[in-house]
């Protein structure tokens, strides 16, 4: 009988292990991978974003930096209608 119970507890523990434990275990290191891909896609957007904010600031001298564009001939004046 203790051959019986010993077999269905080794059974049990083996579907546990090949059901549960592997897949999780995979996709924890699945997942753990794609993040630090995104948290290294981030970096070298940040990187090189910070690298072409410097190239931009080093291009033109101190003090003669020029709007990106004119205010002034952009805006438009805006009524507010009311009702009467």
């Amino acid at each position: 009988m203790s051959y019986v119970l010993g077999a269905i507890f080794l059974y049990l523990l083996f579907r546990f292990i090949t059901g549960f434990v592997i897949p999780v275990y995979k996709t924890v290191s699945q997942v753990k991978q794609q993040v630090n891909a995104m948290r290294g896609f981030a970096g070298q957007a940040r990187n090189s974003a910070e690298e072409a904010q410097m190239k931009s600031h080093s291009s033109h001298p101190a003090g003669s930096e020029q709007p990106k564009f004119d205010i002034g001939g952009e805006y438009i004046p805006f009524e507010e209608i009311r009702e009467k």
